[in-house]
Protein backbone atom coordinates (compact mmCIF):
# COMPACT_ATOMS: atom_id res chain seq x y z
CA UNK A 1 0.00 0.00 0.00
CA UNK A 2 2.86 2.38 0.78
CA UNK A 3 4.36 1.77 -2.65
CA UNK A 4 1.02 2.49 -4.32
CA UNK A 5 0.73 5.79 -2.45
CA UNK A 6 4.29 6.73 -3.40
CA UNK A 7 3.59 5.98 -7.06
CA UNK A 8 0.42 8.06 -6.96
CA UNK A 9 2.27 11.01 -5.44
CA UNK A 10 5.03 10.78 -8.04
CA UNK A 11 2.51 10.63 -10.90
CA UNK A 12 0.77 13.78 -9.62
CA UNK A 13 4.10 15.60 -9.47
CA UNK A 14 4.99 14.58 -13.04
CA UNK A 15 1.59 15.73 -14.31
CA UNK A 16 2.02 19.08 -12.56
CA UNK A 17 5.46 19.52 -14.16
CA UNK A 18 4.05 18.68 -17.61
CA UNK A 19 1.20 21.14 -17.09
CA UNK A 20 3.64 23.82 -16.01
CA UNK A 21 5.74 23.28 -19.14
CA UNK A 22 2.66 23.38 -21.36
CA UNK A 23 1.43 26.59 -19.72
CA UNK A 24 4.85 28.19 -20.07
CA UNK A 25 5.05 27.22 -23.75
CA UNK A 26 1.55 28.53 -24.44
CA UNK A 27 2.22 31.84 -22.70
CA UNK A 28 5.59 32.21 -24.43
CA UNK A 29 3.86 31.69 -27.78
CA UNK A 30 1.22 34.30 -26.94
CA UNK A 31 3.88 36.76 -25.80
CA UNK A 32 5.89 36.18 -28.96
CA UNK A 33 2.88 36.83 -31.19
CA UNK A 34 2.19 40.01 -29.22
CA UNK A 35 5.81 41.16 -29.52
CA UNK A 36 5.90 40.60 -33.28
CA UNK A 37 2.52 42.31 -33.69
CA UNK A 38 3.87 45.35 -31.85
CA UNK A 39 7.03 45.37 -34.01
CA UNK A 40 4.97 45.28 -37.21
CA UNK A 41 2.54 47.85 -35.85
CA UNK A 42 5.36 50.28 -35.06
CA UNK A 43 7.16 49.75 -38.36
CA UNK A 44 4.18 49.85 -40.71
CA UNK A 45 1.85 52.11 -38.66
CA UNK A 46 -1.18 50.12 -39.84
CA UNK A 47 -4.49 50.38 -38.04
CA UNK A 48 -6.23 47.16 -36.96
CA UNK A 49 -8.34 46.76 -40.11
CA UNK A 50 -5.32 46.96 -42.42
CA UNK A 51 -3.22 44.69 -40.19
CA UNK A 52 -5.97 42.06 -40.07
CA UNK A 53 -6.44 42.25 -43.84
CA UNK A 54 -2.72 41.71 -44.49
CA UNK A 55 -2.54 38.78 -42.06
CA UNK A 56 -5.57 37.11 -43.65
CA UNK A 57 -3.87 37.35 -47.05
CA UNK A 58 -0.84 35.48 -45.71
CA UNK A 59 -2.40 32.71 -43.61
CA UNK A 60 -5.12 30.18 -44.35
CA UNK A 61 -8.31 30.26 -42.29
CA UNK A 62 -7.85 27.92 -39.35
CA UNK A 63 -7.59 27.85 -35.57
CA UNK A 64 -3.97 29.09 -35.67
CA UNK A 65 -5.00 32.19 -37.60
CA UNK A 66 -7.87 32.83 -35.21
CA UNK A 67 -5.54 32.53 -32.21
CA UNK A 68 -3.03 34.88 -33.82
CA UNK A 69 -5.73 37.46 -34.53
CA UNK A 70 -7.12 37.32 -30.98
CA UNK A 71 -3.66 37.99 -29.55
CA UNK A 72 -2.89 40.68 -32.11
CA UNK A 73 -6.23 42.40 -31.50
CA UNK A 74 -5.44 42.60 -27.78
CA UNK A 75 -2.16 44.35 -28.66
CA UNK A 76 -3.99 46.90 -30.81
CA UNK A 77 -6.67 47.41 -28.17
CA UNK A 78 -4.55 47.60 -25.02
CA UNK A 79 -0.92 48.40 -25.82
CA UNK A 80 0.26 51.90 -26.54
CA UNK A 81 1.84 52.33 -29.96
CA UNK A 82 4.86 53.69 -28.05
CA UNK A 83 5.26 50.64 -25.78
CA UNK A 84 8.36 48.59 -26.50
CA UNK A 85 7.91 45.16 -28.01
CA UNK A 86 9.58 43.71 -24.93
CA UNK A 87 7.09 45.43 -22.64
CA UNK A 88 4.23 44.07 -24.73
CA UNK A 89 5.70 40.55 -24.57
CA UNK A 90 6.12 40.79 -20.79
CA UNK A 91 2.60 42.12 -20.29
CA UNK A 92 0.95 39.37 -22.35
CA UNK A 93 3.14 36.63 -20.88
CA UNK A 94 2.50 37.75 -17.30
CA UNK A 95 -1.23 38.08 -17.88
CA UNK A 96 -1.35 34.64 -19.50
CA UNK A 97 0.52 32.98 -16.64
CA UNK A 98 -1.73 34.75 -14.14
CA UNK A 99 -4.88 33.49 -15.84
CA UNK A 100 -3.87 29.84 -15.72
CA UNK A 101 -5.79 27.82 -13.19
CA UNK A 102 -3.82 25.52 -10.97
CA UNK A 103 -5.27 22.72 -8.96
CA UNK A 104 -3.92 21.40 -5.70
CA UNK A 105 -4.42 17.68 -5.38
CA UNK A 106 -5.06 16.62 -1.82
CA UNK A 107 -4.70 12.95 -1.21
CA UNK A 108 -6.48 11.77 1.90
CA UNK A 109 -4.38 10.18 4.53
CA UNK A 110 -4.66 6.44 4.67
CA UNK A 111 -3.91 4.19 7.55
CA UNK A 112 -0.87 2.27 6.37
Amino acid sequence: MKILMLLLLISFQVNAAELSKEVTNTCTYAGGIARETQNIRQQELDNWVIFEYKVRLIYKEDEGLNNLLVIAKSVYDYASINATATDVFNSVFDRCIGEQVTYDVNIPEFLL
